[in-house]
């Protein structure tokens, strides 16, 4: 191609260079013919002189062919310069430079490509690993959220029955309660309906179950002395050493154990619920109301009756704390599911285990079915007391507010009972009030009805 171009390049300039003599001898007529601008020397006319004929001649001449070598030469370079421009295009422009140009930016658009895929999948990467890192953060952050701790189970197995032990220690005090006003009223199918055959009962209640005989100044039987002494003439054959005086001893039926194993919302009637009950006779109303009030029909026995009801009424806010307390030490736990009871059975008995209880006396120290105040007993106080508590507070973050909504939940139950106690304390003060203040209301209204009758 380039070759090509040379070789045309050459024709041009053969073609031009016939051109030269002609135009190198029109130069050199030009400046011989050309007026002198310097004086004429004397030897001057002496030279050959035209005319003045030729001179014009020769001057219309030489500016003839000089415009005629213009239009040469123009239309040559013209011509030139097509061709030129016409290489440039067809041939070197779009035959050379434009494919290589185009290559070139292929070349470069593929690099290009190239690197930006390179620099692209550093991008996807950093990404990829940025989202995974997030990922793994996320899942190691639910895993430290949402992962109880086994103490936290524990809190919560604990209390799963506490509902259920709730609600039955409800039902056994109002049993109680029913059942001392049924007693103190002289209800049909009470024990109390006869006159006297409440103690009677209770008598023989106590000869054959809670005796002891060597109570009421006990003396060991002499040689010389056979008679009996002490309980020895009224003791029957007790079968249980561990139920006398359990009539009679609130600190060790009611006191001291967390459980006291009755429950009155079962049909049977067993010890403990028999011992209860013995206890609270002796312990309110220990002569009951007198029976079989005449005159009901008129306003002297309607008095009568009304003031027995009146004092049947505030013995009763008397026991009721009573048996309010009895029904919190009752068996707890749901009857129905015996699967929750082990539960909770078994994680109190872990609590007490990591305080250094011995495994034998933890059923005996809580009960087969652990009550409620065993339950409060256990969740409110007795975890606390455990270095593994305090140990388990180094926990996760989450796990620690967990306990820490777990302990309001807890005091608010213990602040509950606490307000209950303090309303039946408050009960027990206005009735006791009204009973100290019942003569001086007699006197009054007494003096108050002779006044009027005078008048």
């Amino acid at each position: 191609m380039f070759r090509g171009s040379f070789q045309r390049k050459a024709r041009h300039t053969v073609r031009f260079s016939k051109f030269i003599p002609i135009f190198l001898g029109l130069i050199l007529l030009a400046l011989f013919s050309a007026p002198s601008l310097t004086p004429t020397p004397a030897y001057a006319h002496h030279c050959i002189t035209c005319a003045a004929d030729d001179c014009s001649k020769t001057a219309a001449k030489i500016i003839s062919d000089h415009e005629q070598g213009r239009r040469v030469i123009k239309t040559h370079m013209a011509l030139a310069f097509r061709l030129h421009q016409q290489w440039w295009y067809d041939k070197f422009w779009r035959q050379v430079l434009l494919p290589a140009m185009m290559q070139m930016a292929n070349q470069l658009t593929s690099v290009g490509i190239y690197q930006m895929m390179g620099i692209g999948m550093q991008f996807d990467a950093k990404e990829q690993l940025e989202a995974q890192l997030l990922l793994q953060k996320m899942n190691v952050q639910a895993q430290k959220d949402y992962t109880p701790s086994s103490d936290f189970c524990a809190v919560g197995t604990n209390t799963r029955s506490l509902a259920a032990s709730m609600e039955k220690s409800r039902h056994n005090t109002m049993a109680l309660n029913a059942m001392a006003l049924e007693r103190h009223l002289g209800t049909r199918g009470s024990i109390s309906a006869e006159q006297d055959n409440d103690k009677r009962a209770r008598w023989q209640q106590f000869a054959e179950k809670y005796c002891n005989e060597k109570d009421n100044a006990y003396q060991t039987p002499q040689k010389s002395d056979p008679q009996p002494s002490g309980l020895q003439g009224v003791c029957g054959q007790i079968e249980d050493k561990n139920r006398t005086n359990l009539d009679v001893d609130y600190r060790r039926q009611i006191e001291e154990p967390l459980t006291i194993m009755a429950d009155f919302t079962d049909a049977a009637v067993d010890a403990p619920e028999e011992d209860l009950v013995a206890l609270a006779r002796n312990l309110y109303g220990h002569n009951t109301l007198l029976r079989n009030t005449p005159n009901l029909n008129k306003i002297s026995g309607a008095r009568k009756y009304l003031t027995l009801r009146s004092v049947a009424a505030k013995r009763a806010v008397a026991e009721n704390s009573f048996y309010n307390i009895a029904g919190l030490k009752m068996a707890g736990s749901d009857p129905a599911n015996p699967e929750n009871r082990k539960k909770t059975k078994e994680t109190m008995a872990a609590v007490l285990k990591q305080l250094g209880m011995p495994e034998d006396e933890i059923e005996p120290f809580i009960g087969k079915n652990p009550s409620v105040y065993a339950q409060l007993e256990i969740l409110a106080k007795k975890i606390f007391q455990s270095t593994g508590f305090f140990a388990s507070l180094y926990d996760k973050p989450a796990n620690v507010e967990r306990r820490k909504v777990a302990m309001a939940a807890i005091g608010l139950m213990v602040d509950r009972a606490i307000y209950e106690s303090r309303l039946r304390q408050e009960m027990l003060a206005s009735v006791l009030i009204s009973a100290r203040l019942q003569p001086e209301f007699d006197r009054i209204q007494e003096n108050m009805v002779a006044t009027r009758s005078q008048e």
